[in-house]
């Protein structure tokens, strides 16, 4: 991107800020955006990424990684496995603030913004055990996406609802770590998606500012005394960050927090303009990723919270039928699990210290995915689902598996038939690489391939 295209408004506003710096800002603009990856370790190890010629690791993020080059992530089997997600660097600083606040008890974490799904995906590796993920978004057509890489990414500890932020603050349900990643101008996105630049305007920025602070004044509500709210946009303006930050300080009562980082990694952590409350700002010039804001803030011990006094119930109503308990062994540890089928035949798994929270929520939130759904009926038999061989608790020795070459993988990818003349009839479980991609129902002449239309390479699958 030529820094000739950038607005008038925005670069008297980013002088501003960065006044001598502005240069070496516009020149960075110019350069190509770096990409970078963010392992699963549940899944894979770092060897197997050898083919995506890794240059170097993320300082702030143990399982992310820099690459050379950007591949065709559509044709690596190993990106539709779940084994790994693209996301751009500056976001993966979330996970290392919340490790550095995680304790060891399981807690309960909003992701208020959720699509595409990268900062719940990685909430999901770094939460501690036991605990609950919400993540939610309001644009019903983005959930699929983040449905998509929720579920590929395999942990059964997760929720995706389609709400507002109205809607929680009347649901009656509270959190001990809220993530408000704020739809915003997306000026740190110019290099990378030239429609943020086209649709940048200060009066987008202002609209935007007051739309956040909505937002916050909404889901504070949800927040337990002593919780901890982490408010980023991907902007670099003070109107919709610093000024945010302030509203949260002295008109929502947060207390900043603040965590000390290398000075090495290039964060800036002193606020241009001299405002008092302590924030992370990444600026392409200074760091290896895209423009990112963040900050921290818990909520005062002695705050009100209205608590729930309805006890969580428990769903007394479609369990499993006695047919059907054979399911149960196709996870791993399925003691820890209660399994409960809907009116459309489709039987879930719900870690049993959550049964009672998601049974709650749907009374009172639209939940459009929970646990790991195991399998649908299809007239008198199950049919295993995708997000149990995508699951981190399915247990594969249950089901006859065939090994896939490249081609062939991509041929299941792209939804095809496969012939597997060795193989059992029935449901076969189909890898790469020794990681699950799906089922396929093998009928003797050709298997009929049952990974998800929706999610179908559709681009030219020649390797």
């Amino acid at each position: 991107m030529s820094s000739n295209n950038l607005p008038t408004e925005f670069r008297v506003l980013m002088h501003r800020i960065l006044q001598s710096e502005m240069p070496a800002f516009e020149h960075a603009l110019s350069q190509n955006c770096p990409v970078s990856i963010r392992a699963n370790s549940q899944k894979a190890s770092t060897e197997e990424f050898s083919h995506l010629n890794i240059s170097e690791s993320v300082p702030w993020c143990s399982d992310g990684y820099y690459l050379d080059t950007r591949p065709s992530f559509t044709l690596d089997p190993l990106f539709h496995s779940g084994c790994y997600y693209v996301q751009e660097a500056s976001s993966m600083f979330i996970g290392y603030l919340l490790k550095k606040f995680f304790s060891s008890h399981p807690v309960h974490i909003l992701d208020l913004c959720a699509a595409p799904g990268g900062k719940s995906t990685h909430i999901l590796s770094e939460m501690p055990e036991g605990s609950l993920l919400f993540a939610n978004e309001i644009i019903r057509s983005r959930c699929n996406i983040l449905i998509e890489n929720i579920i590929k990414w395999g942990n059964p500890n997760v929720i995706v609802t389609n709400n507002s932020s109205e809607d929680y603050k009347s649901s009656g349900v509270y959190f001990d770590i809220i993530l408000c990643d704020a739809p915003c101008s997306g000026e740190g996105m110019f290099r990378k998606e030239a429609q943020s630049l086209s649709e940048w305007s200060v009066s987008n920025v202002s609209m935007c500012s007051l739309r956040q602070r909505e937002i916050l004044h909404n889901i504070w509500d949800c927040l337990k005394p002593g919780g901890l709210l982490i408010y980023s946009t991907c902007t670099y303006n003070t109107d919709e960050d610093e000024c945010n930050a302030q509203y949260i300080k002295h008109e929502l009562g947060g207390k900043p927090l603040f965590y000390k980082i290398d000075d090495a990694w290039g964060i800036v952590t002193t606020n241009y303009l001299k405002y008092d409350t302590p924030v992370y700002h990444f600026f392409p010039h200074k760091i290896k990723g895209e423009g990112f804001f963040t900050c921290l803030f818990q909520k005062p011990l002695g705050s009100q919270c209205l608590s729930n006094k309805k006890p969580h119930k428990k769903d007394k109503k479609n369990h499993i039928n006695n047919r059907s308990k054979e399911l149960q062994s196709w996870i791993k540890d399925s003691n820890n699990y209660h399994f409960i089928s809907n009116d459309n035949g489709e039987l879930y798994a719900i870690n049993k210290n959550h049964q009672g929270i998601i049974h709650n929520c749907e009374k009172k939130l639209r939940v459009l995915h929970k646990g790991i759904k195991l399998a649908s009926l299809k007239g008198k038999k199950y049919t295993p689902s995708h997000s149990l061989a995508m699951s981190t608790i399915f247990n594969p020795e249950k089901f006859p598996s065939v090994e896939l070459d490249l081609s062939s993988a991509l041929s299941y990818l792209h939804c095809d038939s496969l012939r597997l003349p060795d193989a059992p009839r029935g449901h076969i479980l189909v890898k790469y690489k020794g990681h699950p991609l799906g089922f396929v129902n093998n009928v003797g002449n050709h298997a009929n391939n049952l990974y998800p239309q929706e999610w179908r390479i559709r681009m030219n699958i020649t390797t």
